[in-house]
């Protein structure tokens, strides 16, 4: 991936997911790349957010769907105020500028072919709105959307291109909520490209075939395969979301949503019994199991699309990469290297939240040494 020459620092990423907001932002330092500064805070959810919590996460298409409306939380007030917190907990950040990306909840990806004789911006431009107009589930004026060229952009010329919406509504909340913090909002990013430039700051694979990041949240994960700096493939995942894992913790366990996941992060409690322990490993077990159906079944799709291409290897980021046995699991399930999403911090050794929660984040913050804004 290539980053111009510019400011030391990164704009401050701002990720606003279902369940939680994340701020991070990235400063070079001695030829690294490392973490300035990040915080975490959980959004608290009075109500039901809609039928992605329960599970069905964002919407994914390759054909025209129905017309059902999209669900969307309007929490703009406490946007605002969980990113006030993040911003007073994560020390080390610098400057105003800041980019967000809105949780893929509020989203829809869609993949269609959108050839034409003349490929202006213009011309393609009026080719997604022809095409969101028969497949978007929200009438036009109430999205913004950002489409891109499918697969490797330097292989063979394809007419096949990723169009993401993203609700206005969910758009305007989070940049809002970044002017509130006191910063100046530059870009609200598509996810899938924050994703990819997160792929490359912390990569192992070999740059031309690329690694499939799983950014594995309470509501949903989206897959999204990417080199060099460039999302080639994205897919939303059926049944991923963390929320059902904890759910059925809560039920079959009795437990409280602060117990549950209590008892996954640290299940030498003394209130938790083996039979417990047995019972949490096996919802866990079975949860990752599903997950990795998923991306098996999405890799396989993938090959239709680039040929037998396929990613070199998963890398796991988000609140499902702290599930204990998790890269254990996949890597053995699908038979391919996996590891947690990780970057240095400035000061070695200091505590705070797990790195591989902030790939996101930091995708965002990177946006600022990128030639390209993919901004919606």
């Amino acid at each position: 991936m290539h980053f111009a020459r510019r400011s030391q620092y990164g704009w401050i990423g701002a990720d606003f997911g279902a369940r939680v907001v994340k701020v991070a932002q990235l400063v070079r330092s001695d030829g690294e790349v490392r973490l300035a500064g990040c915080a975490a805070i959980p959004l608290e959810l009075p109500q039901a957010v809609g039928a992605a919590e329960a599970g069905s996460g964002p919407t994914w298409s390759a054909a025209p769907r129905g017309d059902a409306p999209a669900t969307a939380w309007r929490g703009g007030e406490q946007l605002g105020d969980a990113a006030r917190a993040a911003r007073e907990l994560a020390e080390g950040l610098r400057g105003k500028a800041a980019a967000a990306a809105v949780s893929m909840r509020d989203c829809e990806v869609h993949l269609a072919d959108l050839a034409t004789a003349d490929e202006s911006p213009r011309r393609l431009g009026e080719a997604t709105r022809s095409l969101l107009a028969d497949v978007a589930r929200t009438p036009l004026e109430a999205l913004v959307f950002d489409a891109w060229p499918a697969g490797d952009a330097g292989a063979a010329r394809s007419s096949k291109r990723y169009v993401l919406t993203l609700l206005r509504a969910s758009s305007d909340a989070a940049a809002e909520a970044v002017r509130e913090c006191g910063w100046r909002c530059r870009a609200i990013d598509a996810q899938p490209w924050a994703a990819a430039r997160a792929l490359a700051l912390s990569s192992e694979a070999d740059p031309d075939r690329g690694d499939a990041l799983l950014d594995w949240g309470a509501s949903g994960a989206v897959l999204t395969w990417a080199a060099r700096g460039v999302p080639l493939h994205v897919r939303p995942l059926k049944r991923a979301a963390l929320a059902r894992i904890f759910a059925e913790l809560e039920t079959r366990l009795g437990l409280f949503p602060e117990e549950s996941r209590q008892l996954l992060a640290n299940p030498d409690l003394p209130s938790a019994t083996q039979g417990g322990l047995r019972l949490a490993a096996e919802i866990v077990r079975h949860g990752l199991a599903e997950v990795a159906e998923e991306i098996r079944r999405t890799l396989v799709y993938w090959r239709t699309l680039s040929r037998g291409g396929s990613p070199q290897g998963i890398v796991l980021a988000g609140g499902g990469a702290l599930l204990p046995g998790a890269v254990d699991a996949l890597a053995t399930s699908l038979a391919l290297p996996v590891r947690a999403w990780d970057l240095p911090r400035c000061e070695a050794g200091e505590q705070g939240p797990a790195t591989s929660l902030f790939a996101v984040a930091a995708g965002l913050s990177a946006l600022a040494w990128e030639d390209r804004c993919s901004a919606l």
